[in-house]
């Protein structure tokens, strides 16, 4: 009786204790966790609209299908809104004009910012498309670009805002504007445009120093003293000043967040070291959009030919259209201006009326037996004089270990991309004006 006398005695004192803890626990605070939610929403809302023109948001989506959270596959992007007490206006440096929309200050998991309300320019990189165009005429991209319009809240001050993305779980930064939306959008616009240098060399503390860039991907790649083995890739958007990275990039002791772009003398300067100057160049076998354009004749498989295929603009400075190789439908091809080079890879064409199956442009490797059908599987087309004739010479892109030589047009049971869903080459009725289902052994254009 006396040992449970004791254990009761001791589990009371127990009790006791772990009330006392915690009801100093709760003294810890004056108001309860929802009243200091909500005036933390408040707050926030009041640094949203205290900012007389506005904020720029450096916009990080993770990218299209193929990429995990946390990556910025595709780069960084310039949005600027300005807020009411219920409305956002924004713009998009890839999109024209301004939209308005509700949005919304909620506690989520921790006070978040919520753009649920439809907003054209806010929801482009969270927007899917199907095998019909959306509302920005996009088709093939079910998974959208991964991009976020819920974010929580991780900091806030009239001097900076820091958010992280829900989906994506990238970190976005806003900055109040000192000038209006619309001048800070066209400054951006016009900085990417005079940017079309992919490599920059210089020094740096004695030292070669060089800044790579991927200008379709926005992804910048730097080395310093020749050391390739230690050089960093970073994501990066267009300021109106120059560059931006998504988060500051350490090499040895130094650190590197942005550089200023001179369009006089085609030089990046670091922000943070003013000493490293580096001088833009392009690079061999680098041509200019329009001279891509015209009428040019394929040549493939050993000596065949097909006249008169059109390259025509599709987005100017960005991709172009290819008719003349078949009778239902053009190929797209984009313009690299970083390389000065063209692209054609792996593309949905359209759903066959007829059998229900989907036409997908797949990648062959006729050298090695293999097919392919990875979006980013390809060929790369660089254009030269030859013999005093212009010719686009055609080359594997490096992306298929088989590499590409040829392009086959194949039936799916479904829009994708998986070899699995492969019925088998399409019917005659499908055939290139080769008239068979495979463009085999392409190797050149050459201007008619």
């Amino acid at each position: 009786m006396k040992r449970i006398l004791s254990y009761l005695l001791i589990a009371a004192v127990t009790s006791m204790s772990l009330v006392s803890c915690l009801y100093q626990e709760e003294d810890l605070f004056d108001k309860s966790s929802s009243v200091r939610m909500a005036e933390t929403l408040v707050d926030i809302q009041k640094v949203l609209t205290g900012s007389s023109q506005g904020w720029v948001m450096y916009y990080y989506p993770n990218g299209g299908a193929g990429y995990s959270a946390g990556t910025q596959g595709i780069g960084g992007f310039v949005l600027t809104m300005t807020f009411t007490d219920t409305q956002v206006t924004a713009w998009n440096e890839l999109l024209s004009g301004s939209a308005t929309s509700i949005y919304r200050m909620t506690d989520d998991d921790g006070p978040t910012l919520s753009f649920d309300s439809f907003n054209r320019n806010l929801h482009y990189f969270a927007t899917p498309s199907g095998t019909s165009k959306n509302l920005y005429g996009e088709t093939g991209n079910y998974q959208a670009y991964k991009g976020d319009f819920e974010f929580l809240v991780l900091k806030h001050s009239p001097e900076e805002i820091i958010l992280k993305g829900k989906r994506s779980r990238n970190y976005y930064k806003m900055y109040p504007l000192t000038v209006s939306p619309e001048e800070f959008i066209s400054q951006t616009v016009t900085m990417s445009e005079l940017i079309f240098m992919s490599s920059f060399d210089g020094s740096f503390q004695g030292q070669p120093a060089n800044i790579s860039l991927d200008l379709v991907a926005r992804q910048a790649t730097i080395t310093l003293n020749g050391d390739e083995e230690n050089a960093k890739t970073v994501a990066y958007n267009f300021t109106p000043e120059g560059l931006r990275f998504y988060e500051d990039v350490k090499i040895g002791d130094n650190t590197f967040s942005s550089f200023i772009f001179d369009k006089d003398k085609g030089t990046l300067t670091s922000v943070q070291y003013p000493d490293m100057v580096l001088q833009g160049s392009l690079p061999e076998g680098w041509s200019s959009y329009s001279s891509f354009l015209g009428t040019w004749t394929l040549n493939y498989n050993n000596g065949k030919t097909i006249s008169n295929v059109q390259f025509k603009q599709d987005v100017e400075g960005k991709s172009l259209l290819i008719s003349g190789l078949h009778d239902k439908f053009d190929v797209f091809a984009e313009y690299d201006l970083g390389s000065g080079t063209i692209s054609i890879r792996t593309q949905h064409i359209t759903q066959d009326p007829e059998t229900g199956y989907y036409v997908l442009m797949g990648c062959r490797s006729i050298a090695t037996g293999y097919y392919g059908f990875s979006q980013s599987y390809g060929m790369k087309g660089t254009l030269a004089a030859v013999d005093g004739v212009d010719t686009i010479t055609m080359e594997d892109n490096g992306k298929w270990t088989r590499k590409t030589d040829s392009f086959a047009l194949y039936f799916l049971t479904k829009h994708s991309n998986s070899t699995s869903d492969r019925v088998g080459y399409v019917t005659n009725d499908w055939y290139w004006k080769s008239e068979t289902h495979t463009l085999q052994y392409i190797t050149s254009f050459v201007r008619q």
